[in-house]
């Protein structure tokens, strides 16, 4: 049985296929997350239920890697005056294009508990599309659980 929830800010459906599998951009890319962890209005929990990723703008028109790039460079206007660009560039994990872009900025967990994480920044280009998506850590390296969850999201044509 499918579940159908829609996401009222990025206006797409999710469809949950089993308990780790989803559909994103109306069945156009499909995500696999490890067990015990979950997909919900865009955003990833893993199994300490702690914000670990979330679709970024999902798919876009297109930009370029550079302008991709540039952007995180630049920074947004809702940056906090700590947000800082750490590193850029292109990984190819399984086959796949992604242009990265890191940045260390504050969080704030509602709780009153405040610190630095880290946000790594995806962009893969699917034909006339951008996919954009953002994972969360509190070292800032490039940690193997990531590699599998970028290995996990397949774009179909």
């Amino acid at each position: 049985m499918k579940i159908f929830i829609h996401i009222l800010i990025l206006f797409s459906i999710i469809k949950i296929h089993s308990q780790n599998n989803y559909s994103l951009e109306n069945g156009k890319i499909s995500l696999i997350l490890p067990e015990n962890w979950k997909y919900e209005y865009s955003l990833i929990h893993n199994e300490k239920n702690e914000k670990v990723g979330e679709k970024g703008q999902g798919l876009t028109e297109y930009i370029s890697g550079k302008n991709f790039i540039q952007t995180y460079k630049n920074g947004f206007v809702d940056d906090s005056e700590t947000t800082k660009f750490i590193k850029s560039d292109t990984l190819v994990i399984n086959g796949t294009k992604w242009y990265y872009a890191l940045r260390k900025g504050e969080f704030w967990d509602g709780k009153g508990n405040t610190g630095f994480w880290y946000s790594h920044n995806f962009m893969r280009i699917c034909d006339t599309n951008s996919f954009q998506f953002v994972l969360y850590n509190y070292s800032g390296q490039f940690d193997s659980w990531m590699e599998k969850i970028l290995n996990k999201i397949k774009f179909k044509k």
